[in-house]
């Protein structure tokens, strides 16, 4: 049976129906408008070919002393700035729903991969496109080799207090610097700023009663966990409202819900914003996922060589794994990022487990159609480039059994350099046009795979 991306986008999108329709609905509407857009949207579908070999690709040049946690979904709009807890505003890979263990050339290659069609999407020239793939893989590789033995302390820093020359991110962080809460409220809130409601405007909704009585549990166990100074913050917290949120693209349909609390110690005395989101086992680590994907794929799972250690390591999913997910990705995010999101949190119920964090008026993400020059997508390449091998080293470091990545394969010699260099914009071309390729199949059944899901696609 041949490989069938459409098949196995409902098989893995089921899980999801008789939750929100329009969350479906607008998952089905992304993936159709372009290939990266499809990308990004399909993780599970990279991960399974990615575990299946459909790319062959040489052993990777990288450390390889067994599998590393990995960011897993990295792409370029998964970069962006937030406000730290150290109180800083920082530019750094933002979203960690899909880590797992595997090899470090899984995040390197799905990236390169991602910048290939995110510079098709808006217009660039292949030429300059396959430049900065291969000044995203040099800069990586530099990256990793001069501070695999460093402290992570003394990392650069892409903050307000160090801004990046990449002109697109110096934009981002600038203004986010500039940002007022006032300013966010006015735009989400029923009423302005001085609202005690969530708009209900496409970007919120109201939640069924069940799911709301849910979030209002998980975020009395959120609480019940905090410790530190924003556990005193919110000590006194009252609940204005609660709904749900449209945001995203690959996690369109997971349980996303927004708390609008008023805090007695805010900082301006204005309401803060909680996002309470589900936390599912990786792609990777899906079995249920990957079972529904190999009977799209027409074939058994392929035994994992090297490259692939640590993928499908879950073996199934069960309740103890849903339970403990968010504390796994909590504890990973925390790890690879200089500093993280202030109310970076969890909570857990018997159907799951969900990470808690703030929406602040300072979070923005990089989106590709901001880069108004060929140049520009080049310097974020290379950026991006090295805030993930800074991220990699920071995690691995901080994981006493992963501690001798610094001891493993050497990454001297240009030989080394060069070969792996050729296998990132090799499979990011290769694979870029599998995308290209399912994306049109897509397309054209958008409708089908709407009405499989039980969804009504003139809505």
């Amino acid at each position: 049976m041949p490989r069938n991306p459409v098949a196995a986008i409902i098989g893995y999108n089921r899980r999801f129906v008789g939750r929100y329709d329009v969350l479906l609905q607008r998952k089905v509407e992304n993936l159709a408008r372009s290939p990266f857009k499809f990308f990004r949207g399909t993780f599970h579908l990279f991960a399974q070919d990615y575990a299946e070999r459909l790319i062959a690709a040489p052993p990777t040049p990288l450390p390889a002393d067994g599998a590393l946690a990995i960011v897993g979904d990295i792409h370029g709009e998964n970069y962006g700035t937030y406000k730290a807890a150290d109180g800083t505003l920082r530019y750094d890979i933002n979203d960690f729903d899909e880590t797992t263990a595997a090899q470090l050339n899984f995040d390197c290659r799905r990236a390169a991969t991602g910048l290939v069609l995110a510079g098709r999407d808006i217009s660039l020239a292949e030429p300059k496109i396959l430049a900065a793939v291969q000044g995203f893989a040099e800069s990586y590789w530099d990256q990793l080799r001069a501070n695999l033995k460093q402290d992570p302390d003394k990392f650069e820093e892409i903050s307000d207090r160090h801004p990046p020359e990449a002109a697109v991110a110096k934009t981002l962080l600038a203004n986010a610097v500039a940002a007022k809460r006032k300013e966010v409220l006015d735009q989400i809130l029923k009423g302005g700023a001085d609202g005690g409601s969530f708009a209900r405007n496409g970007k919120f909704f109201d939640l069924k009663p069940a799911d709301n009585e849910r979030a209002r549990r998980l975020l009395a166990e959120y609480f019940a966990r905090l410790t530190g100074p924003k556990a005193k913050e919110l000590a006194s917290a009252k609940t204005l409202d609660v709904a749900g949120r449209v945001a995203g693209c690959g996690s369109l349909g997971r349980y996303r819900f927004v708390v609008l609390l008023a805090v007695a110690d805010a900082a301006d005395k204005r309401p803060i914003v909680l996002e309470i989101k589900e936390s599912l086992p990786s792609a990777c680590d899906d079995r249920s996922a990957t079972h529904e994907a190999k009977a799209a794929h027409g074939k058994s799972a392929a035994k994992p060589d090297a490259g692939h250690a640590g993928l499908g390591r879950a073996g199934g999913v069960d309740r103890a794994t849903l339970r403990a997910r968010a504390a796994e990705v909590c504890a990973v995010e925390r790890a690879m990022q200089p500093a993280s999101n202030a109310y970076l949190g969890y909570a857990v119920d018997d159907g799951g487990s969900f990470q808690v964090r703030e929406l602040g008026p300072h979070d923005a993400r990089l989106e590709w159609k901001d880069v108004q020059h060929e140049h520009e997508f080049g310097d974020i390449a290379a950026l991006h480039a090295r805030i993930l091998a800074n991220a990699h080293i920071r995690c691995a470091a901080s994981d006493p059994a992963r501690r001798k990545l610094a001891d493993a394969t050497p990454l001297d010699g240009k030989d080394r350099r060069s070969s792996f260099v050729t296998d990132l914009m090799q499979f990011a071309q290769a694979y870029a046009g599998i995308v290209a390729s399912d994306h049109a199949m897509f397309r054209e059944k958008a409708t089908e795979v709407s009405l499989a899901l039980g969804l009504d696609a003139g809505k």
